[in-house]
């Protein structure tokens, strides 16, 4: 197959609307099956004394992480930074359907090193 072909546009979604975005278009499932499973990772991190868990078993919340990486893509060291985002519970065969990209930028090789610090 050829990849250069495939485009895949993605909606542009305000920060405070995603969550609520990806659950009505069933992007981060929700049935009553994953709210058990929601509710017994949220016990089991509190019975262990993870810091910030003890007030989530009950509350429905859903567990997300948040990824970013970056790769060079020229020969001068150019870098593209992405920061995604998923639901922790979610299990699919495909990371095109469970990743959700929140933002990317260019990292200009120009600066000099750590001078955004």
């Amino acid at each position: 197959m050829d990849f250069s072909s495939v485009v895949r546009t993605l909606p542009l979604v305000a920060p405070d609307e995603l969550i609520p975005w990806l659950l009505k278009h069933d992007l981060i499932p929700r049935s009553p099956e994953m709210d058990m499973q929601i509710e017994e990772y949220w016990q089991y991190l509190s019975s262990k004394g993870f810091p910030g868990t003890s007030d989530k078993p009950g509350s429905g919340c859903i567990p997300l992480w948040l990824w970013g990486d970056d790769c060079k893509y020229n020969k001068e060291g150019a870098k593209i930074v992405v920061v995604a985002l998923g639901a922790v519970l979610q299990n699919s065969a495909s990371a095109k359907d469970t990743v959700f990209p929140l933002f990317s930028f260019q990292v200009d090789t120009r600066l000099k090193k750590n001078a955004w610090l």
